[in-house]
């Protein structure tokens, strides 16, 4: 972005950019994305490829699956040819990927082998040279949970499920075996009527919403 464009766009936006060192030094003016505007420079890149290899994932890991990406080192600021801005591109790049469960899947829906495959290719798409080594690493830790409901029975996801309770039942554990969150109590309240929560009794079958 020329310098009195990205000066223009700061006065509007309530915000002097240029003192940020917006369109020169390591900076090549500022960013708009749907994640907000940020200056344009290589740690911002950085920072946004991350989120974007984690927002990828995100739906297809589930709500008992967490990922954190991290990405090193920063890329470098490839110059402007034929007046186009400049473009931040990595080298060679390391990335390591923590997935994290709750405890209540063992496995991550998603294999390793896919998720190291597929963010190579999409870090290779931003290489400078082409053909560079990218390295991915993934770690797993897998949270221990404690009074998970044994052996609820699950029905079709067609129709309702239902769970016999056990000795030491809590909503808020029943809420957190089959929704991976304790705070959905409320709803085991709602589809099972009279159900007492303070006053549990072993054996009793409960719908499961």
């Amino acid at each position: 972005m020329p310098r009195h464009d990205c000066l223009l766009l700061g006065l509007l936006l309530g915000q002097l950019f240029l003192l940020s060192g917006c369109g020169q030094g390591d900076a090549n003016g500022v960013r708009i994305t749907d994640r907000g505007i940020f200056l344009n420079d290589a740690n911002h890149n950085r920072i946004d490829t991350e989120k974007t290899i984690v927002e990828h994932y995100v739906k297809d890991l589930g709500p008992h699956w967490a990922m954190t990406v991290t990405i090193a080192p920063n890329p470098r600021l490839i110059e402007a040819r034929n007046d186009l801005d400049g473009e931040f591109r990595w080298n060679e790049v390391s990335v390591a990927v923590e997935l994290a469960g709750n405890g209540l899947q063992n496995e991550p829906p998603v294999p390793e082998a896919q998720i190291r495959t597929e963010i190579v290719e999409f870090l290779q798409k931003l290489q400078q040279p082409k053909g560079q080594p990218v390295t991915v690493m993934i770690t797993r830790t897998l949270a221990k949970v404690d009074n998970q409901p044994a052996n609820p029975t699950v029905l079709p996801a067609t129709g309702p499920r239902t769970y016999t309770l056990q000795t030491g039942d809590t909503l808020a554990d029943i809420s957190s075996a089959f929704y991976g969150s304790p705070n959905r109590w409320r709803e085991l309240v709602t589809a099972n009527p009279g159900l007492d929560p303070a006053a549990l009794k072993p054996g009793t079958v409960i719908t499961i919403p």
